[in-house]
């Protein structure tokens, strides 16, 4: 499975974690917080791969927390050999 993410769509965190939701399909129990995509992210067992464009557009709506984000997911797919991570 292959999840696209575009940063231009990442205007502030409320609606970051509602289009994370929406296209990672997270469950309905999901904190919308970096720390619970984190944790769901590791637990998944299923192969994903998440391609991630136009980073440079949410870093100018999100600042630091876009550069929080992008650790999270390279983190995760660290932890979890069935995530990978792609900034393109």
């Amino acid at each position: 499975m292959t999840v696209k993410l575009d940063g231009s769509l990442m205007t502030d965190r409320n609606e970051l974690h509602d289009y994370l939701k929406l296209q990672l399909e997270l469950p309905e129990y999901y904190g919308k917080n970096l720390d619970a995509l984190y944790d769901i992210l590791t637990e998944r067992m299923i192969p994903v791969k998440i391609e991630f464009s136009s980073f440079n557009e949410a870093e100018i709506s999100l600042g630091n927390y876009a550069r929080s984000l992008a650790d999270t997911l390279r983190d995760a797919a660290e932890d979890n050999p069935f995530l990978e991570i792609e900034f393109i």
